[in-house]
């Protein structure tokens, strides 16, 4: 049985990309048909104006089976040159296109929606030609995404300037030996286009069995808005240059152009990240028409610690075309220049979160070291890192500095110079670095909940009046001394293993019912954990230890 269902909708990075489907059902003996791949490209959405020499990277697609189309430097018999310096979309770069060729060439998906009934965009572009006779070149249109297409005008068609040359069988077509750049344009009747939001063009290349040439040229391709009054916008944005340290002060700057007649002397301006509004300034000067200037923020915004859009836009009051006052830009986050912190507090060790706690007069010997590890999450290497740490809330704020070199990603484990005394009972240790100028203040601290118990007396294992205390002192240094119970008289094993289950000391008696205790020399063990045990009338009771020599 076939059965479909809706998966989670997904965000595709621009270009090809190859989308996988699997399953992975337990036990499944045939994986050889668990996964299903397909090529997948995801296409560039923009809004107007829009213009593109093809200089600055490639926003346009062709199928992968597609053999003509090439995007680069034209270097052909007879298309030798780009309209402007350097790159075109071309049949073939460097020679002639093949015969029976039947491909198209698709532009950036575009968004009419806010143009309104009367607005007229006029697409434009450079081309040169160089067909054999029956060979030819067209441009067709979407405005559902690309589900359906349909040829743009026609020969002698009042809303074109140089479109089409030839028409042969009722279709209307480019076709030339040779024409050299020349340029063409078409007004998009508004009632086809506007409100549309995926609009898109192809360029539609078609050649014969007999006889082949250099083909057909692209640049210098444009989608303009009419010219209004009052139209200015944001058309680049160039500081950032690229991608930001965490947390750094950056002063963005962009190109303001003035689409309109009417000159501009005061534009105001928003920098939004995430879509989230960050700052608002105006710029004041004189901007005539189709003049560009650059303009600085003068307060900054602080780089976000993970990826960001930042979107800056104009608001001008009566501005006739708002789409396409705003330009965005998505940047990565690098590491911040400096940024410590704790990333684990590593001692004391505990069995789920529980100490023995410290009593100065019934237990003093439970007092422990802190270890904890230092990270360096910035770019710059540190040599000095001040810390805080408290052992409970409300306690004493310990300070001290660390000193030493912490290249970038680098982490330390360090000793803290104050011994951990719990309390009875729930309390927290918590350690934070204090770099100055550390531009993520929220992984400096780290903090462990520790539950303070009684380890004398109350602490103890039994089964049916067999019973094991735990060692005093613990943590141990040279000696130990382990208590038990035994209900009548017998003999008992008692042994000691590391975490690892290894016996590292064994010994036997045959004792008198009642308590009794054993005087263990530990000073030849290392630093650690351990587990001591007794054995009688085949039960066993375990408990841990801890080692400080």
């Amino acid at each position: 049985e076939i059965d479909s269902i809706q998966m989670p909708d997904i965000t595709l990075p621009m270009g090809n990309n190859t989308l996988c489907v699997y399953t992975v059902l337990a036990c499944d003996s045939n994986t050889f048909n668990d996964a299903v791949c397909r090529g997948v490209y995801g296409q560039y959405l923009t809004t107007l104006p829009f213009f593109d020499d093809f200089e600055g990277g490639n926003l346009w697609y062709k199928p992968t089976a597609s053999t003509n189309w090439q995007f680069g430097v034209p270097a052909g018999s007879i298309i030798n040159s780009a309209q402007s310096p350097n790159n075109v979309w071309m049949t073939n770069l460097t020679g002639p296109y093949t015969v029976n060729a039947d491909e198209y060439l698709y532009t950036p998906l575009f968004d009419f929606t806010g143009l309104t009934g009367s607005d007229t965009v006029t697409l434009s572009f450079y081309h040169w030609l160089a067909m054999q006779s029956g060979d030819f070149g067209r441009v067709q249109y979407s405005v559902n995404g690309g589900q359906t297409w349909a040829n743009l005008g026609f020969s002698t068609d009042p809303l074109g300037t140089n479109w089409y040359n030839v028409v042969a069988n009722g279709q209307h077509y480019f076709s030339m030996p040779n024409s050299g750049w020349m340029q063409s344009s078409y007004l998009l009747p508004p009632n086809t286009f506007n409100g549309e939001p995926e609009v898109q063009f192809r360029f539609h290349f078609s050649s014969t069995a007999s006889g082949t040439s250099d083909g057909w040229a692209i640049d210098d391709f444009e989608l303009a808005l009419p010219t209004a009054a009052d139209d200015v916008g944001v058309v680049a944005i160039l500081v950032p240059v690229g991608d930001t340290a965490a947390g750094t002060p950056v002063h963005a700057e962009v190109t303001i152009r003035n689409f309109g007649t009417n000159t501009q002397t005061m534009i105001p301006l928003e920098l939004r990240i995430d879509g989230n509004l960050e700052v608002t300034e105006t710029w004041t000067g004189s901007l005539a028409h189709n003049a560009t200037t650059n303009y600085t923020f003068v307060l900054p915004y602080n780089a976000p610690t993970s990826s960001y859009e930042l979107c800056i836009r104009t608001n001008l009051p009566g501005d006739a075309f708002p789409q396409n006052d705003q330009t965005c830009r998505y940047f990565n986050a690098l590491p911040a220049y400096h940024d410590v912190g704790i990333s684990r507090i590593l001692l004391p060790e505990d069995s789920a979160g529980m100490l023995c706690y410290y009593h100065a007069q019934v237990q003093p010997w439970y007092r422990y070291d802190v270890y904890v590890r230092l990270h360096n999450y910035g770019q710059n290497t540190q040599t000095n890192i001040p810390l805080s740490y408290t052992f409970r809330t409300g306690g004493t704020v310990h300070t001290e500095n660390w000193t030493g070199t912490l290249a970038g990603g680098d982490s330390i484990d360090i000793q803290l110079g104050n011994m951990f005394e719990p309390n009875s009972g729930a309390q927290q240790v918590c350690v934070e670095t204090a770099l100055i100028g550390d531009a993520v203040p929220g992984n400096d601290q780290a903090c462990r909940t520790y539950t303070g118990i009684a380890c004398i007396g109350v602490d103890e294992l039994e089964i049916d009046g067999f019973a094991l205390q735990q060692n005093i002192p613990n943590p141990a240094t040279q000696t130990t001394l382990v208590g038990y119970r035994v209900p009548q008289a017998g003999k008992v094993t008692f042994g000691v293993v590391n975490l690892v289950g290894q016996q590292l000391h064994t010994e036997s008696h045959s004792v008198a019912a009642g308590s009794h205790q054993i005087d263990l020399d530990v000073s030849k063990l290392a630093s650690g954990i351990y587990y001591y045990y007794v054995e009688y009338n085949g039960q066993r009771l375990t408990r841990k230890m801890v080692i400080r020599n």
